[in-house]
């Protein structure tokens, strides 16, 4: 996996802090992107950083979640999105724009999308664009909880690789 440069770098966080990450949100990291925190630590990208979205526009990487940053921290994007509800099958206006528990979010658009990669099964480290105000695909038959999801990549690495 190539190494990104940052204006704006985080600190890359233990090992211990990943596995906290984990234990606290019933979560597994896929093994790319808890080698691209531990090794680059996330932050606000430098160079051209675009990723083909599914309405054939380019989408800005604004900002790589991490640790120790002013802004952009991903335990603070995992209390605020990640909801339980999910995981009863209960949706209530509360829960209308929270993520999935199949999906946690690795970085941001400033339109306040987000890049996804998948920390259970059916989408265990596969990469998704999440619109928070995107229409479901027509003819797409979906879970409800993931029509708002477009794949990208099948990995982290595979994501990192297609940046401009």
């Amino acid at each position: 996996m190539k190494n990104l440069k940052f204006d704006d770098q985080f600190p890359n966080p233990s090992p211990e802090i990943l596995n906290s990450i984990e234990l606290k949100f019933g979560l597994v990291l896929p093994e790319e992107y808890r080698t691209f925190l531990l090794t680059q630590g996330g932050g606000q990208p430098s160079e051209s950083n675009e990723v083909f979205s599914p309405d054939e526009s380019d989408l800005p990487v604004q900002v790589f979640f991490g640790f120790g940053g002013k802004y952009g921290s991903l335990f603070e994007a995992l209390e605020v999105y990640q909801e339980r509800e999910w995981a009863t099958g209960e949706v209530d206006e509360e829960t209308v724009h929270k993520l999935p528990i199949e999906f946690m979010p690795f970085a941001d658009t400033v339109f306040g999308d987000f890049f996804c990669v998948g920390v259970r099964p059916p989408v265990q480290g596969q990469v998704f664009f999440w619109s928070h105000d995107q229409a479901p695909v027509e003819g797409i038959e979906m879970d409800h909880r993931f029509e708002d999801f477009y794949f990208l990549t099948n990995t982290f690495g595979d994501f990192i690789e297609c940046l401009g």
